[in-house]
Protein backbone atom coordinates (compact mmCIF):
# COMPACT_ATOMS: atom_id res chain seq x y z
CA UNK A 1 0.00 0.00 0.00
CA UNK A 2 1.43 3.78 -1.16
CA UNK A 3 1.13 6.41 1.55
CA UNK A 4 0.71 9.61 0.31
CA UNK A 5 1.91 12.76 2.02
CA UNK A 6 0.36 16.12 1.30
CA UNK A 7 3.17 18.44 1.09
CA UNK A 8 1.31 21.38 0.84
CA UNK A 9 -0.43 20.77 3.65
CA UNK A 10 2.47 19.71 6.15
CA UNK A 11 4.43 22.83 4.76
CA UNK A 12 1.01 24.68 6.06
CA UNK A 13 1.52 23.56 9.54
CA UNK A 14 5.28 23.84 9.65
CA UNK A 15 4.59 27.89 8.85
CA UNK A 16 1.52 27.84 11.21
CA UNK A 17 3.53 26.63 14.15
CA UNK A 18 6.88 29.22 13.13
CA UNK A 19 4.56 31.92 13.15
CA UNK A 20 2.86 30.89 16.57
CA UNK A 21 6.72 30.20 18.13
CA UNK A 22 8.18 33.93 16.64
CA UNK A 23 4.67 35.17 17.79
CA UNK A 24 5.25 34.12 21.27
CA UNK A 25 9.01 34.88 21.27
CA UNK A 26 8.85 38.39 20.82
CA UNK A 27 5.67 39.56 22.27
CA UNK A 28 6.79 41.83 24.54
CA UNK A 29 8.56 44.14 22.31
CA UNK A 30 8.61 47.92 23.62
CA UNK A 31 10.48 50.77 23.70
CA UNK A 32 13.52 51.55 26.33
CA UNK A 33 13.92 55.84 26.84
CA UNK A 34 17.52 56.70 28.29
CA UNK A 35 16.29 59.72 30.82
CA UNK A 36 19.76 61.00 30.32
CA UNK A 37 19.66 62.29 27.08
CA UNK A 38 15.61 61.34 26.36
CA UNK A 39 16.65 58.57 23.47
CA UNK A 40 14.53 56.02 22.46
CA UNK A 41 15.56 52.12 21.65
CA UNK A 42 13.17 49.61 20.54
CA UNK A 43 13.54 46.22 22.84
CA UNK A 44 12.66 42.65 22.46
CA UNK A 45 12.63 40.07 24.91
CA UNK A 46 14.44 36.77 24.00
CA UNK A 47 14.08 34.27 26.81
CA UNK A 48 15.09 35.93 30.04
CA UNK A 49 16.81 39.04 28.67
CA UNK A 50 15.85 42.22 27.43
CA UNK A 51 17.48 43.27 24.37
CA UNK A 52 18.18 46.51 22.77
CA UNK A 53 16.88 46.43 19.28
CA UNK A 54 18.96 48.98 17.91
CA UNK A 55 22.52 50.70 18.40
CA UNK A 56 23.19 52.55 21.06
CA UNK A 57 23.80 56.13 21.02
CA UNK A 58 24.44 57.87 24.40
CA UNK A 59 27.69 60.27 24.45
CA UNK A 60 30.66 59.59 26.74
CA UNK A 61 33.15 62.40 27.80
CA UNK A 62 35.48 60.04 25.44
CA UNK A 63 36.17 56.85 23.48
CA UNK A 64 32.92 56.95 21.20
CA UNK A 65 31.89 58.48 18.04
CA UNK A 66 29.17 58.24 15.37
CA UNK A 67 29.52 56.41 12.15
CA UNK A 68 28.98 59.78 10.08
CA UNK A 69 31.08 62.58 10.34
CA UNK A 70 28.07 64.86 10.23
CA UNK A 71 26.49 64.34 13.68
CA UNK A 72 23.10 65.77 12.62
CA UNK A 73 22.99 62.46 9.60
CA UNK A 74 23.98 60.27 12.31
CA UNK A 75 20.90 61.20 14.43
CA UNK A 76 18.14 61.24 11.22
CA UNK A 77 19.36 58.27 10.19
CA UNK A 78 19.17 57.11 13.96
CA UNK A 79 22.95 55.59 13.50
CA UNK A 80 24.14 54.60 16.91
CA UNK A 81 27.77 55.61 17.97
CA UNK A 82 31.16 53.38 18.07
CA UNK A 83 32.36 53.22 21.30
CA UNK A 84 35.77 51.99 22.87
CA UNK A 85 35.17 48.78 25.26
CA UNK A 86 35.96 51.00 28.64
CA UNK A 87 33.28 53.43 27.07
CA UNK A 88 30.44 50.90 26.55
CA UNK A 89 31.18 50.51 29.93
CA UNK A 90 30.46 53.80 30.87
CA UNK A 91 27.85 54.32 28.56
CA UNK A 92 25.60 51.49 29.71
CA UNK A 93 22.46 52.71 31.85
CA UNK A 94 21.26 52.01 35.28
CA UNK A 95 19.74 48.32 35.02
CA UNK A 96 20.99 47.36 31.25
CA UNK A 97 24.87 45.37 30.73
CA UNK A 98 26.85 44.46 27.93
CA UNK A 99 25.40 40.48 26.82
CA UNK A 100 28.36 38.12 27.26
CA UNK A 101 29.54 35.67 24.39
CA UNK A 102 27.12 33.11 25.05
CA UNK A 103 24.05 35.42 25.26
CA UNK A 104 25.04 36.63 22.04
CA UNK A 105 25.27 32.94 20.61
CA UNK A 106 21.96 32.51 22.00
CA UNK A 107 20.24 34.69 20.43
CA UNK A 108 21.44 34.72 16.96
CA UNK A 109 20.98 30.97 17.32
CA UNK A 110 17.22 31.54 17.15
CA UNK A 111 17.25 32.94 13.49
CA UNK A 112 17.66 30.14 11.48
CA UNK A 113 20.24 26.79 11.06
CA UNK A 114 22.62 28.56 9.15
CA UNK A 115 24.69 31.78 9.20
CA UNK A 116 23.21 33.48 6.08
CA UNK A 117 19.98 32.74 7.44
CA UNK A 118 20.24 34.36 10.54
CA UNK A 119 22.21 37.55 9.31
CA UNK A 120 19.08 37.91 6.62
CA UNK A 121 16.49 37.81 9.41
CA UNK A 122 18.57 40.16 12.08
CA UNK A 123 19.44 42.35 8.60
CA UNK A 124 17.64 45.84 8.53
CA UNK A 125 14.69 43.88 6.06
CA UNK A 126 15.19 40.83 8.27
CA UNK A 127 11.79 41.24 10.16
CA UNK A 128 13.40 39.22 12.99
CA UNK A 129 12.54 42.24 15.84
CA UNK A 130 16.31 42.95 16.51
CA UNK A 131 18.07 44.72 13.49
CA UNK A 132 22.00 44.60 13.46
CA UNK A 133 24.30 47.33 11.61
CA UNK A 134 26.43 45.35 8.89
CA UNK A 135 25.68 47.12 5.63
CA UNK A 136 26.47 50.16 4.11
CA UNK A 137 29.17 52.52 4.32
CA UNK A 138 28.54 53.52 7.91
CA UNK A 139 29.04 49.89 9.18
CA UNK A 140 31.90 47.99 10.48
CA UNK A 141 34.18 49.88 12.98
CA UNK A 142 36.04 52.55 13.91
CA UNK A 143 39.76 51.43 12.80
CA UNK A 144 39.11 50.40 9.39
CA UNK A 145 36.12 50.80 6.53
CA UNK A 146 34.39 47.58 6.45
CA UNK A 147 31.20 48.57 4.73
CA UNK A 148 29.96 44.83 5.22
CA UNK A 149 30.60 44.09 8.50
CA UNK A 150 29.68 44.68 12.24
CA UNK A 151 30.98 44.42 15.66
CA UNK A 152 29.44 44.29 18.81
CA UNK A 153 30.98 44.48 22.33
CA UNK A 154 30.05 41.76 24.77
CA UNK A 155 31.49 41.73 28.42
CA UNK A 156 34.28 39.20 28.17
CA UNK A 157 37.90 39.31 28.54
CA UNK A 158 37.82 35.33 28.83
CA UNK A 159 35.99 33.13 26.37
CA UNK A 160 33.58 30.75 28.33
CA UNK A 161 34.86 27.66 26.04
CA UNK A 162 38.45 28.60 25.97
CA UNK A 163 39.07 30.29 28.89
CA UNK A 164 41.62 32.13 26.82
CA UNK A 165 42.54 35.84 27.63
CA UNK A 166 44.22 38.20 25.40
CA UNK A 167 45.57 41.17 27.53
CA UNK A 168 43.98 44.31 26.16
CA UNK A 169 41.45 42.23 24.41
CA UNK A 170 37.52 41.55 24.72
CA UNK A 171 35.78 39.14 23.31
CA UNK A 172 32.99 40.52 20.40
CA UNK A 173 30.05 39.42 17.70
CA UNK A 174 31.25 40.06 14.70
CA UNK A 175 28.94 39.89 11.21
CA UNK A 176 30.37 39.44 7.90
CA UNK A 177 27.53 39.89 4.94
CA UNK A 178 30.43 39.36 2.18
CA UNK A 179 31.00 36.12 3.91
CA UNK A 180 27.95 35.28 5.57
CA UNK A 181 29.52 34.45 8.44
CA UNK A 182 28.74 35.50 12.48
CA UNK A 183 30.62 34.49 15.31
CA UNK A 184 32.68 35.39 19.02
CA UNK A 185 36.03 36.69 18.10
CA UNK A 186 38.78 38.99 19.31
CA UNK A 187 41.94 40.32 18.31
CA UNK A 188 44.85 41.40 20.55
CA UNK A 189 43.98 45.05 21.27
CA UNK A 190 40.96 45.83 20.41
CA UNK A 191 39.46 47.30 23.53
CA UNK A 192 40.68 50.89 21.99
CA UNK A 193 38.76 50.32 18.74
CA UNK A 194 35.27 51.64 18.23
CA UNK A 195 32.55 49.06 17.97
CA UNK A 196 28.90 49.65 17.94
CA UNK A 197 26.51 48.27 21.37
CA UNK A 198 23.79 46.59 22.45
CA UNK A 199 22.85 46.42 26.03
CA UNK A 200 20.46 43.65 27.88
CA UNK A 201 18.26 43.47 31.18
CA UNK A 202 17.59 40.56 33.04
CA UNK A 203 14.09 40.00 32.96
CA UNK A 204 11.85 36.87 34.15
Amino acid sequence: MKLFVNTKWLKGIFIFLFVITYNATFAQDGTYTDSRDGQSYKTVKMGKLLWMAEDFAFETEEGCWYYAEDERLAKKNKLGRLYTWEAAKEACPEGWRLPTSDEYEEMYMQFGQTDAERLKAIGPKGGGGITFNYTGRRAGIRSMSCGYEGYYWSSDIKHSLTGKIIPGTAWHLSLNKKNKWMHITSYAGNVDDGFAVRYVKDVE
